[in-house]
């Protein structure tokens, strides 16, 4: 498997496994409530992070096949011994390619992109109910750091 950055023309590829996991993810705490209705709505947005720098995102390729796809996003503490890191944002595999080592693979691919373009540690976070995610990490080396928490400002 090899990570292929996404380039123009890729939006709808992204779009589509992007909205499988988002679906997914509406599972887990309100705050994940989808606006868009479809992937194609939500293909501008990655047009946008083609075109843009602040996220890259990469098609796990196999072949002629994509199997999943991942987005980076890089930043800095500037004042923390650990001060640059590259951040999983996205993370997604095709069913019918999962527990086949493909995450795994997709992770120490990223942990070559950040060494080579400066970044001290990774990043990632995870729907606390999310259990399965949480312990794949576990077992790719990461650790728990702190916890986000979320509160709505419109009226319930």
């Amino acid at each position: 498997m090899e990570l292929v950055k996404a380039s123009e023309g890729d939006e709808k590829a992204l779009a589509k496994m992007w909205f499988k996991l988002a679906k997914e993810m509406e599972q887990y705490p309100k705050f994940n409530q989808l606006t868009h209705s479809s992937p194609e709505e939500a293909e501008k947005s990655f047009r946008k992070q083609i075109e843009g720098e602040e996220k890259i995102n990469f098609l796990m390729r196999d072949e002629d096949l994509t199997k999943g796809f991942l987005t980076l996003k890089q930043g800095e503490h500037p004042s923390r011994k650990y001060e640059k890191y590259t951040q999983i944002v996205n993370l997604f595999v095709k069913e019918g390619y999962r527990n086949e080592g493909l995450g795994t693979e997709a992770i120490e691919h990223v942990r070559e992109f950040a060494a080579e373009n400066g970044s001290d540690h990774l990043k990632v976070t995870s729907e606390i109910k999310n259990t399965e995610a949480i312990d794949f990490y576990s077992k790719n080396g990461f650790e728990k750091k702190q916890v986000n928490m979320v509160q709505s400002l419109e009226d319930e």
